[in-house]
């Protein structure tokens, strides 16, 4: 059985990422598999590490006084997902999405 992966849009944005400097290709990301089709659990989501998830939240989501402004849907999304990733270096992730990119 063959399946098609799309993943252009995921390999989009990790190389945008890595042309302005967020990722490095040694960095580790965290991803997010779906169920096993044919033996394969393709990458449905990605995010940045936890630490980065974490302190880019607290940055845009708490005042300075502590107080929490607001908790987004992403978050809620990215706590509902972390019991589920896979932390993975990014030029893993790459090599592994390039792989497997095609429709077919």
């Amino acid at each position: 059985m063959r399946i098609s992966y799309d993943y252009d849009e995921f390999i989009q944005e990790i190389h945008e990422e890595l042309a302005d400097g967020v990722l490095a290709l040694d960095d580790e990301i965290q991803i997010l598999r779906g169920p096993s089709i044919g033996g394969y659990s393709p990458i449905v989501d990605w995010y940045y590490d936890h630490e980065t998830m974490t302190s880019d939240y607290i940055d845009e989501h708490i005042d300075p006084s502590g107080d929490l402004l607001k908790v987004d849907a992403a978050w809620r999304q990215y706590n509902d997902d972390r019991p589920h990733l896979e932390t993975m270096k990014v030029s893993d992730v790459l090599a592994e999405m390039m792989d497997r990119n095609r429709i077919l």
